[in-house]
């Protein structure tokens, strides 16, 4: 069935109009049928026919798993902190799975890193349909850490865990959303309730760390550390000591250890010292890659 053309502009007004719907897979289907998928959704019609594990995806291959997530987290979107990214991130998490998909020769059926393979995918899709920075932001954290709630709560992982999911997520809340979106976009009779109440006690828990008292750049400067690139690195180490739930005493202690202080050393230079080294030994430069030291995260939570 062919005869349908669409503009990009069309495009966008449609998927604002998913935001009204309550079956926006509708769409694609049609699409589908009138073979214009591929042409205008090459990321989504590539999730047809790739098989997945019947005992976790009985509903039949990733397209229409993507589908069924992509119903499910209509109905949630009123309760999400960005509605409309929201949705398209519902629809992209798979996206990986297309190029990650393997049957070894048992028959078993492997999608194994499609999360992180899924993001060069968004990186391709958001800016030819939307042309929009925070969208990609958005969907590619999304589409990142899809999967590490839904397998944090069945390996019984710490708090640690939940603790740095949370902090590196762009919008926690709507993480915990897809999760049940995610969830309930399959065939399958489980009942996620009790997952996403212990869910959202991982999150108060996140919460509380938060609240406690944390190492700043005053910290670093009494310390003796003077502003420098360094800082970043430092401000960095100290948020993932939080996050795995030590206390600010003892984040600073371990500071102390892993970026000592400058000293002189013969000669006039100024290099690291190498941690727990003699005075008398000579020095080493101790370089750390910098990270990105800034805090994420929304602090709201619903129940559903």
């Amino acid at each position: 069935m062919k005869g349908l053309k669409l503009g990009i502009g069309d495009t966008i007004e449609v998927f604002k109009a998913l935001l009204k719907s309550h079956r926006p897979a509708t769409y694609f289907y049609v699409l589908r049928d009138m073979e214009h998928l591929q042409e205008w959704f090459p990321e989504v019609y590539g999730l047809i026919n790739v098989p997945q594990n019947h005992k976790y995806h009985p509903e039949g291959d990733v397209f229409t798993h993507t589908m069924l997530v992509l119903n499910q987290a209509a109905w949630l979107k009123d309760t999400a902190e960005y509605p409309f990214f929201f949705m398209v991130a519902a629809l992209c998490p798979d996206f990986g799975k297309a190029v990650t998909t393997e049957i070894d020769t048992e028959g078993n059926i492997h999608s194994v890193g499609h999360e992180k393979a899924g993001v060069p995918l968004v990186r391709e899709f958001i800016p030819r349909v939307f042309n929009e920075k925070r969208l990609y932001t958005y969907v590619a954290n999304m589409t990142e850490h899809h999967m590490k709630p839904s397998r944090y709560l069945n390996g019984h992982s710490k708090a640690s865990k939940f603790n740095h999911m949370f902090y590196d997520s762009v919008c926690p809340h709507d993480l915990m959303l897809l999760f049940v979106a995610d969830n309930n976009g399959r065939d399958a009779t489980e009942d996620i309730a009790p997952l996403y109440h212990e869910l959202q006690m991982r999150y108060k828990t996140f919460l509380g760390v938060k609240e406690q008292p944390y190492v700043t750049g005053d910290d670093l400067r009494e310390l003796g550390y003077k502003p420098s690139e360094r800082f970043g690195q430092i401000l960095e180490f100290a948020h993932r000591q939080r996050m795995n739930g030590e206390s600010k005493e003892r984040t600073l202690q371990m500071i102390k250890g892993q970026f000592p202080l400058k000293r002189p050393c013969i000669g006039g230079d100024t290099l690291e010292a190498e941690r727990n080294s003699n005075p008398a030994e000579s020095c080493t430069l101790n370089t750390i890659p910098e990270r990105n030291a800034s805090e994420g995260g929304i602090t709201l939570s619903y129940s559903i």
